[in-house]
């Protein structure tokens, strides 16, 4: 599918999607997913192993209706000037279409909306929810008020414009992603992970704009706290955006993510408007991504049928504090 959308200079652009709902039964609730920098909706459905590393599959067995967007900028998507492509431009089209969602676009009323994100989706659904308020539940997977330094400082050396690539050739040097052999480093912890998984990764990554990498909040903390629907924050407890000994530079603020316990309280300041709930995977930064996805996802998505159930019309805060997970303990 894709959905007319506008950017702020008035521009008309779309934005790409692909939709799946259940061959059966009564679905209230349609999942909006949104991917991480230079991936598209394919992360939600990577196309290895038969649905081993499908978020959307093991959904919509659940139940749910999954739309999963391409960003602007990525997979079939409108592809403008890269300068244009600011984090607030992009939480605003996310906007644009959760509002033609609400309006009937998908052929059929939902009675609700529940957002899940990943990494720089997940920080742009911070933004979408905390200045729109316009969904009744959130997800956020690979993600903290913070990135840890060693992935900040990393970043010269991780990115190049994509138009190195063939089939990114025609984009302006603002598009960028990432250098051959990088992704493994940054996006993975590879005892957890398959390398033939990594490998696919490497061959059909996508792109994200140098500007919106530069726009975005360095600290989503003020964001976060404008939020007021149920929150549910993930993390793999080898991610090394988030779950590293120093999360952001400043002392006192260090993170091991020894224990969902302590994963919880660094974050739960930052959500005191929302029914707000943490837990950590065994997994690195790129959830679905892991051999461990599908545990993730029966851990996420228990969360979620006790929150706002596919059938449901309104959301309910279900549960609140640190959230159990299998080999990882609480405290």
């Amino acid at each position: 599918m894709s959905f007319p959308v506008t950017l702020p200079d008035g521009s008309a652009q779309k934005v790409a999607a692909q939709y799946c709902a259940p061959r059966t039964g009564a679905v209230g609730t349609v999942q909006l997913l949104v991917h991480g920098a230079t991936y598209n909706h394919t992360y939600w459905d990577f196309p290895y192993e038969n649905g081993t590393y499908s978020y959307v599959e093991r959904a919509n067995r659940s139940g749910y209706a999954t739309l999963a967007v391409d960003e602007l900028g990525d997979g079939a998507s409108s592809r403008p000037a890269s300068t244009e492509l600011t984090f607030p431009a992009i939480s605003d089209s996310i906007h644009q279409v959760i509002s033609q969602v609400r309006a009937g676009a998908l052929g059929r009323h939902y009675a609700s909306v529940m957002a899940v994100g990943h990494s720089f989706g997940s920080a742009q659904l911070i933004e979408e929810t905390a200045e729109y308020g316009d969904v009744d539940a959130v997800v956020l997977t690979g993600s903290g008020h913070a990135t840890s330094s060693i992935v900040a400082d990393a970043q010269p050396t991780v990115f190049y414009s994509a138009n190195h690539l063939s089939r990114f050739a025609s984009l302006d040097d603002g598009y960028v992603t990432s250098k051959p052999g990088q992704r493994a480093a940054i996006l993975y912890y590879p005892p957890l992970a398959d390398p033939r998984v990594i490998a696919a990764d490497q061959a059909t990554e996508d792109v994200v704009s140098q500007t919106e990498l530069t726009t975005r909040p360095a600290d989503l903390g003020a964001l976060m706290k404008k939020i007021t629907v149920p929150v549910l924050l993930v993390d793999g407890d080898k991610d090394n955006h988030y779950c590293t000994p120093d999360v952001d530079g400043t002392a006192g603020t260090d993170l091991g993510c020894t224990s969902t316990t302590e994963f919880y309280q660094h974050e739960a300041g930052n959500f005191t408007g929302a029914c707000f709930s943490a837990m950590l995977v065994r997994s690195g930064h790129d959830i679905t991504l892991h051999r461990t996805a599908p545990q993730s996802y029966t851990s996420i998505l228990a969360w979620e049928e006790a929150t706002l159930p596919a059938h449901a019309t309104a959301a309910r805060c279900a549960a609140r504090g640190p959230l159990p997970t299998p080999g990882i303990p609480l405290t």
